[in-house]
């Protein structure tokens, strides 16, 4: 593993690693607040097959605060990653994205449709991801009063929020509102909660802004590189419905539904997502044999149908 930083466009130094060897990459795009705990068991399986790379969003882990403090939208983000491809001399990776990642992914193929192999998009809307929290559209109604208090006291919030992320109720808490089931373990979750303690409150409100402010969904149609559409269909912080929406409207995407997964399929079910992104780079990526150019599956009327009944 090799840790490094780059000088962003602003100035902002964003941290990256790199691990594995060979010509083909992939890389991993977190979440909100989150670090790479999330794809830790899929960067295992897949550094023994590929180089992997990993990077952190402005303020969190390895990278420092934004200089700019207006550069935290999801373009700045896109951005920051084309710099540490160009640092690494990366052309034509595979891009996945978990939860906010995924609209850093589909930001990322807008500005450089060019440099991308593939996208992975788990567990993540293609925009606007309040609509699509627990009940439809109630989160981006309540977030514009909570927004300007939770800013002002963002330095009293922060104390009793760190306690309780690193306290033994919120596993079970987390359980109970449905966010993660027990196939997600406490010590995988704790990474998660331990990242969580130390984000910025005002940071993070600012940036859950830009992310709804941000609508992917016009390019969706025009993406033309092979998706897989990961979806837990118990999320509740995605809507299986919002990502049935990115499936549908990107041309010969794939999907793989996952039953009872929750907002974190990446620690739920690993082994069940590794062996099928591993089909969907053979057959759709990097084909282990020389044939014709492989084709998407194709979106029958059957089975469009049983989509939308499940």
């Amino acid at each position: 593993m090799r840790q490094s930083w780059i000088e962003s466009f602003d100035g902002t130094k964003i941290g990256y690693c790199l691990r594995g060897k060979g010509n083909k990459v992939m890389v991993f795009c977190n979440g909100l607040s989150t670090t790479e705990s999330y794809w830790k068991y899929l960067i295992r399986h897949f550094s023994d097959r590929c180089r992997v790379l990993t990077w952190d969003y402005r303020g969190h882990g390895a990278s420092h605060p934004p200089v700019n403090p207006d550069e935290i939208s999801i373009s700045s983000h896109a951005r920051d990653l084309n710099l540490i491809l160009d640092a690494e001399q990366i052309e034509q990776p595979v891009i996945g994205g978990f939860s906010m990642g995924v609209q850093v992914c589909l930001e990322y193929y807008r500005l450089f449709p060019g440099r991308c192999a593939g996208l992975i998009l788990v567990a993540g809307p293609s925009g606007k991801p309040l609509n699509s929290i627990y009940v439809p559209k109630l989160a981006a109604r309540i977030f514009p009063f909570i927004f300007p208090i939770g800013v002002l006291l963002k330095r009293p919030i922060h104390y009793p929020v760190k306690f309780f992320v690193q306290s033994p109720l919120v596993y079970p808490f987390c359980l109970a509102a449905r966010m993660i089931s027990p196939a997600a373990s406490k010590k995988d979750m704790q990474d998660h909660y331990n990242s969580l303690a130390r984000i910025d409150i005002g940071l993070f409100l600012r940036m859950v802004k830009t992310m709804h402010e941000h609508d992917a969904d016009a390019i969706l149609p025009q993406v033309k590189v092979p998706t897989l559409v990961v979806a837990g269909d118990s999320d509740m912080f995605t809507l299986y419905p919002a990502q049935q929406k990115t499936y549908r409207k990107i041309p010969g995407a794939e999907l793989l539904r996952i039953p009872l997964g929750t907002h974190v399929v990446p620690i739920e079910q690993p082994e069940l997502i590794n062996l099928r992104i591993d089909k969907f780079l053979e057959e759709r990526v990097w084909p282990t044999k020389k044939s014709p150019d492989p084709q998407p599956p194709k979106k029958s009327a059957k089975s469009n149908l049983k989509s939308r009944k499940s």
